[in-house]
Order: C-alpha cells, then structure tokens, then sequence
C-alpha cells in the first residue's frame, strides 16, 4: 500500500505543471483529441482535469469549456460570464456557451425555495449610500436571497405580494417563540419589550360591539398601566409588565359616551367584556396614514411600492366613498439626509396625496439603522388624527429597524399609539432582518395591527425575510391591504 501511494505521488504533477495547465484550458487551448467522446471518456478526463488543476478548472470542464468539443469545438467569444474560482474572485470565461435549447432565465421558483431562510446577503460592492451596510456577527443581520432586480418589470399594481400574520389569533405562539428563540429573546432584552401578559377586553352595548371605547388598566395603587381604544370588532388588547415593571394588575376602567364602567380583576383570568347597555354605536370614519422608508436601500423596490399604493388609495376612496375618509402619506430617512421626516397633514383631497407620493424617490441611508424613531414620533404627535375616526390606520413601509439609541423612545411611541387607538401595521420590504421582525411584530401586537411583509413569490426586489410565523396565505400586495383596510372598517 505505501508502495502504491508512492508512485500516485511520483505521478503529482508540479505547481508549475498545474498552473500552466489550468491556464491553457481557461484560454481554450486544450481541446479534446476527438470530434466526440464516449461518456466513459468524459469521466475519465474530468477526473483527470481535477486532480492535475484543481476545482475550478474542473468546474470550466463541467460547464461546457471542454465539453463542447462534442459539438465540434470549443465555443469562441460568446459573452463573458462570472465564475468563481474557489478562492473569493472571479475567472472570465469568454469561451462559455449554455447547451443549445437550455433556459438560462431565472423565474421566481427556479431553484428558490421561498420558505427557506437563506444566509444573510454578502456585504461585497456595497454601492456607495445606495445600500445599506450589513451588520456584523451579535448585530442586527438582514436574510434573504435574491430573487430578481428591480427594473426587469415595469413597475405597476398587483405585482408585489406579501403575506400577514396576525400574532393576537395565535398568541400562544407568539409566546413559545419568545421563549424559545434565542434570537427573538435577545431582541426582547435589547428593546425592553415584553408583550406577552396580555388582557382581552370586548366592549358592547347588548348585542352591538362598540369601536372607540376607551380601555385603562390600573395596578393595586391605581397607577395606569396600559391604555387601549376598542376596534370594530369590539376588541381592546391591554398589557402589563410589558418594560420590565413589575406591575399588578387589579381594575379595567373603560369609557364611552359620557359612561364609565369598572370592572375588578380575578384571579386566573385573561378575557373580560364590559357592556355599555343602552349606548349607540358611533359612525365608521377612517384615518389613513402610509408612512414610507425612502432610504437608498429601498430602491430596489420603491417604484413598485409607489404603484401599488396609488392602487391601494384610488381602491379605498371608490369602495368607501359613502364614509368620511382622510389620507395623509409621509415619507423618512435618516439623520444627516436631505430630510428626516418629510410629512404630509391628512387630507380628503386624495389626487394631492397620490401626486405627493409618486414625486419620491430612494436616496441616502449609508446605515443600516433609520430615523423610524422620528417617523413614528411625528406620524403619531406631529399629525391631527380625528377623534370622529372610527378606524386609525398607520401602514409603516420599512426594511430596517430604528436606532438602538431610541429604546426609550421607541416604548413610550408604542403606548402612544395604543392610547390612541391608532394601529400600526408594519409592512416589511426587503433586505429585513429579525430584529426589525421582532419589533414591528411587537408594534402590531400592542396596537391592535397586522405584521405583514413582502414575499420572494413577486421575483421583485432583493431577497425577503421569511418570518417566523406558521402557514398563511400569500396574497398581492394591493390587494392585501385593501383587505386589511376594509377589515377595520366593516
């Protein structure tokens, strides 16, 4: 056996020898002897060709730099393509050509497994402020594969799709992924969110559930500890111990038309209903806000998000006209841009705000982390949201999480928009990581929201989180939101 050995090492081929050899089959000079090559021969000179050079001659050999000899020849200037070389760059290959009859295109489903969860997207050739830097290893990290550049389509309605995910009806998983993922459990430390002791409150008057209720829970001293206003469907979702006190909860207090009901708190109970017994309900009026990311890392996907929003307003106002509706869009960045927040009061004149909307564009952003702290800051105190409004909807578009700096901003904003009865509904754009999952999750929750997020399925746009939620239904995005929409108002 060490003889055999030995004279396999005698037969190695020097450094030189490889390297001279590698570069005469990158340059085409080696051709196969024959005008065809018994399939038996091509295995033994692919082995051959891989034990003299190595792998990435091995993998021209495969991809047709020397099997296309079976066709007459080596192919000359065809196009040059990329292939890596096993150490980190590239090799051009000018003498390249896929078989005859072979689609090269790649569809949305070729090869992608859109449930998977990809590694997280290189760094490399980063273009300027135009993307935003990844974060390191114990950093916030964006996942995803790509799935298609944007440009490729002609940016119109109904393209996009997404996916919503509704944590209230599946609460208990909400739970068990907190305690379980360690990920989402550091998450929750780096916030200082905890929105897993949770009070279900429906409000009614006889067999009437009343919107526009609001909902107090108070402690033993009588201190408030979360404030909620019910939807349409009567339901207000109350917290407690949700930044880290340790707070016990003992009375809900709600109120509504001028009455006030109190109710004690029991032992070992989680679902209450008050009944406004005589009380009418109040009429369905909407406040519509879109709040948008205009980073340059959005660019990938922002002019079709432009249209299906445009679709999503003009659908809004055709199928609610007989309501009093309001819209207000705005649009952030970060700090040191050409703006910060850059917002628009709500208005009735839709047309204006559509124009408005169609007028920006993705620049800046040199970060991963955005002004999201300064946006919902001013979406939310910066705006004369109506008390008349019956629903109050803020659709936050984004693809990266506020400054870790905000922490304290960003819990005080979630019990703002809560007392006020206005529900965040996160929609998540590429380039996303779980940090940004975690928090627009929680964000959804303690508003009385939906998460939803852009999905691979569209071949739109950079690669797309796969969040960690179970089975649900992938939709157009416009259609979506539409539905969401009318959901809060019906």
């Amino acid at each position: 056996m060490k003889n055999l050995w030995k004279g396999i090492e005698y037969l190695t081929p020097s450094q030189a020898l490889k390297d001279q050899t590698k570069q005469r089959i990158l340059e085409g000079k080696v051709k196969p002897a024959a005008s065809k090559i018994r399939p038996v021969q091509q295995v033994i000179a692919a082995c051959v060709a891989l034990a003299l050079v190595g792998g990435s001659a091995f993998a021209v050999y495969h991809s047709g730099g020397l099997s296309s000899g079976l066709d007459g020849g080596m192919y000359q200037n065809n196009g040059t393509a990329d292939v890596p070389n096993g150490n980190g760059d590239n090799v051009f290959t000018d003498n390249i050509k896929p078989e005859t009859g072979v689609d090269t295109t790649v569809g949305k489903n070729d090869g992608i497994d859109a449930s998977a969860k990809p590694s997280a997207p290189s760094n490399d050739g980063l273009k300027g402020e135009t993307e935003k830097d990844v974060p390191t290893a114990g950093e916030s990290t964006p996942t995803g594969g790509t799935t298609g550049g944007a440009g490729s389509v002609k940016p119109e309605a109904g393209l996009l799709t997404a996916k919503r995910w509704d944590d209230h009806l599946h609460f208990n998983e909400w739970i068990s992924l907190l305690g379980q993922d360690s990920a989402f459990r550091q998450y929750q430390q780096n916030w200082g969110l905890n929105l897993t002791k949770r009070i279900t409150v429906t409000v009614k008057s006889g067999q009437t559930l009343l919107p526009g209720v609001k909902v107090v829970l108070r402690n033993t001293q009588g201190d408030v500890i979360w404030t909620a206003v019910s939807d349409n469907k009567g339901k207000a979702y109350l917290f407690y111990n949700a930044f880290g006190q340790a707070d016990t909860p003992a009375v809900i207090v709600a109120s509504y038309g001028g009455d006030t009901v109190e109710k004690q708190l029991e032992a070992s109970t989680a679902d209450y209903t008050i009944d406004f017994d005589g009380q009418s309900k109040g009429k369905t009026a909407l406040d519509l806000m879109f709040v948008c990311d205009t980073t340059g890392s959005m660019g990938d996907e922002l002019s079709y998000l432009q249209a299906e929003l445009m679709d999503i307003i003009q659908r809004v106002k055709k199928q609610n006209g007989n309501i009093p509706l309001r819209l207000s869009v705005n649009f952030y960045r970060d700090e040191g841009e050409e703006y910060v927040v850059r917002s628009f009061p709500f208005t009735e004149d839709f047309d204006r705000a559509v124009q408005n909307l169609g007028q920006q564009t993705a620049e800046g952003g040199g970060d991963y982390e955005e002004a999201v702290e300064e946006a919902l800051s001013d979406a939310i105190h910066g705006h004369e949201w109506s008390d008349a409004a019956s629903a109050k909807l803020l659709f936050l578009v984004l693809d990266a999480p506020p400054h870790a700096a905000a922490k304290d901003q960003i819990q005080q904003l979630l019990l703002d928009a809560a007392e006020r009865g206005i529900r965040v509904i996160p929609v998540i754009a590429s380039g996303a990581d779980q940090n940004t999952e975690f928090l627009m999750r929680s964000f959804a929750l303690g508003t009385g929201g939906s998460y939803v997020t852009l999905t691979n399925d569209s071949g739109i746009g950079d690669g797309h989180l796969e969040p960690s939620v179970g089975e649900t239904e992938v939709c157009k995005l416009n259609d979506l939101l539409l539905e969401i929409i009318n959901d809060y108002l019906q």
